[in-house]
């Protein structure tokens, strides 16, 4: 709900972090999407366990401060970054880095395998959500659709996130 009352979304058309992009270069914005408050299942080998699943673009790392700390992000299709935990929950001890994770299931344009290309350390208790399998945002575009979404102006109770990151002393009111 905004100060006057109105009801505000916090799902956005993806096109408003492009248009602050080109519009403001000193302002960071990323997109993520909505699924990452929630759990799905996640397979590796003869493991499965619910994780929070998050597709993000290439600058939600930077905004919020999180740093690979095994491997590497990757912006290729169908490739994913574990927390840690996740990472000790699906295979143990032996390293991830090459293998494969897998969102199953039918109806949802995400699903199927992701070569894990890199580890972050796990999020504080008590941060905003949890993050436990991290995969780039192209993996979902799979449709027209998907692209006026997360690259247009198109609305969708399930796209994108918008965070919006400003330099130290900079007037909101400039956007």
């Amino acid at each position: 709900i905004t100060d006057d009352g109105t009801k505000a979304d916090d799902c956005v058309p993806g096109g408003i972090a492009k248009g602050l992009w080109e519009t403001h270069p000193d302002v960071q914005a990323a997109r993520a999407d909505a699924s990452i408050w929630s759990k799905t299942w996640i397979r590796a080998d003869e493991m499965s366990q619910e994780m929070f699943f998050a597709r993000v673009d290439s600058q939600f790392f930077d905004i919020f401060g999180i740093n690979v700390i095994k491997g590497r992000a990757s912006k290729e299709p169908h490739t994913a970054v574990l927390s840690e935990d996740a990472a000790t929950r699906l295979f143990g001890d032996v390293d991830p880095i090459g293998r494969v994770v897998t969102r199953p299931g039918d109806g949802h344009d995400d699903v199927g395998d992701y070569r894990v290309t890199g580890l972050i350390a796990d999020l504080p208790k008590y941060a905003f959500h949890k993050l436990d399998v991290v995969t780039s945002w192209p993996t979902a575009h799979r449709t027209a659709n998907d692209r006026r979404t997360w690259e247009g102006w198109q609305n969708s109770l399930f796209g994108p996130k918008c965070f919006v990151k400003l330099p130290v002393g900079y007037d909101p009111a400039r956007i």
